[in-house]
């Protein structure tokens, strides 16, 4: 019985730290993810209308900003989809994997 008790014991540590590594992963992910891209809009001088900036709406996942003559204007992505920073475009959620609120660098 004391056998099983310790193995019950061990595999709740190592459910423990699996999940510490998950989290931490998804955090390193998400920093990566939020240093990759643009910050604010480039001056409507600089604006490349064949490559429109596109910017994370920082504390929802269903909102980003299209930049247009340097400045930001909200946008929402259609029904149930989050933006996806990597991919520059509303996607499935599991596909954009959105994490807010991004860290303020």
């Amino acid at each position: 019985v004391q056998q099983i008790i310790v193995s019950v014991e061990e595999i709740q540590v190592q459910k423990y730290f699996m999940m510490k590594g998950i989290v931490i992963s998804l955090l390193l992910i998400a920093t990566t993810l939020a240093l990759d891209y643009p910050r604010d809009c480039p001056s409507a001088a600089e604006e490349d209308p064949w490559h429109p900036v596109h910017l994370p709406h920082p504390t929802d996942c269903s909102k980003f900003y299209k930049c247009f003559k340097g400045q930001k204007h909200e946008q929402v992505c259609p029904g149930g989809l989050h933006w996806n920073i990597e991919r520059d475009y509303c996607d499935y959620p599991e596909e954009a994997k959105c994490v807010r609120p991004l860290p303020d660098f």
